[in-house]
């Protein structure tokens, strides 16, 4: 059997399991990719030695558009682990539905990568970024409800397209989200947040004059429409440049959430809940950089720093 065939039975495979559109789509271009580079062969044909192969020529390719004109820029290991990832799933398949005499997938180990520090948004630098809001007008307090929906409740950009009106439950403070891989969760809808969103929904009315829907999207665009991701995505374009905060993405909120979270002293149980991991592997990554602010407060406690009197320092 072909890559190309046996992929398409995958594809199908995962389809009926009830993957989403999105996983689909990651699939078919990562596992199509490699399915560029080795050539579309007998599935059979492949070894061990072909995915090391495969490995190398990844951590030696360029990306095809960096954002920088006249920059070559090389895949970072996060993006090659997610090559990696999906290949060894689908030779999983493969054995499993007997395209291939050996099980490959259980040789593959995923390639290690360097992992960076997770950075999050200062006091100082919030305040800043809510401040910049005029509350007043509709663009002004639709967007500071992203924000507040990001910041407060750490929701992915794709979960704050997808609010309907009838997700958010006034009475017991909170909101339902539709999360990654189809599973819907409960995270909490702050006194901030609540009041953003009465501001936003009154700026509605005036600016429409209409009361939006309950099965309607609860974001709009100036013309009515559902907001997109796209469009998220120029108003932190915006945002970057009129607040000066260099680094400011979606995700940058959802990593000052949650780091917060644990700071102001949340169960990291609980916080697993809220973000929607499967696992707790992601945040333990918050629950470290949470420890790592706590120390660099413990200088207090340093045995030169509690001396007092303390002779033969000269001053400089």
């Amino acid at each position: 059997m072909l890559l190309s065939e046996a992929l398409k039975n995958f594809l199908i495979d995962e389809e009926v399991r009830g993957c989403t559109f999105a996983t689909l789509r990651h699939y078919r271009t990562h596992i199509g990719f490699f399915i560029n580079y080795y050539g579309d062969k007998d599935v059979n044909l492949i070894v061990y030695e072909d995915y090391e192969c495969y490995i190398l020529y990844l951590k030696n390719k360029y990306k095809e558009s960096s954002g920088f004109v006249g920059k070559k820029q090389k895949l970072s290991g996060r993006t090659i682990k997610t090559y990696a990832s999906a290949l060894k799933t689908f030779l999983k398949f493969c054995f499993n539905k007997g395209y291939i005499n050996t099980d490959l997938s259980l040789k593959i180990k995923m390639p290690k990568y360097h992992k960076k520090i997770i950075s999050i948004l200062s006091t100082k630098e919030i305040s800043l970024l809510i401040n910049s809001f005029n509350k007043d007008t509709y663009i002004g307090s639709r967007d500071l409800l992203i924000i507040a929906f990001m910041l407060e409740s750490g929701l992915r950009l794709s979960e704050v397209v997808n609010i309907s009106v009838c997700d958010v439950d006034y009475d017991n403070s909170v909101i339902v989200v539709h999360g990654k891989g189809q599973k819907d969760r409960i995270v909490p809808l702050t006194n901030f947040t609540s009041s953003c969103l009465f501001s936003y929904l009154d700026n509605y009315k005036k600016y429409f004059s209409k009361i939006i829907s309950n099965n309607e999207m609860l974001l709009k665009c100036l013309d009515g429409t559902d907001i997109s991701k796209n469009t998220i995505s120029l108003i932190f374009r915006r945002l970057r440049k009129s607040s000066c905060i260099e680094n400011l993405h979606p995700h940058l909120l959802r990593h000052t959430f949650a780091t917060m979270f644990l700071l102001n002293g949340g169960d990291i149980a609980n916080l697993q809940i809220i973000l929607g991991h499967t696992t707790l592997n992601m945040v333990l990554n918050y629950l470290h950089i949470a420890n790592q602010i706590s120390i660099s407060k413990q200088q207090i406690y340093s045995p030169i720093t509690n001396i007092k009197n303390l002779n033969g320092l000269k001053k400089h």
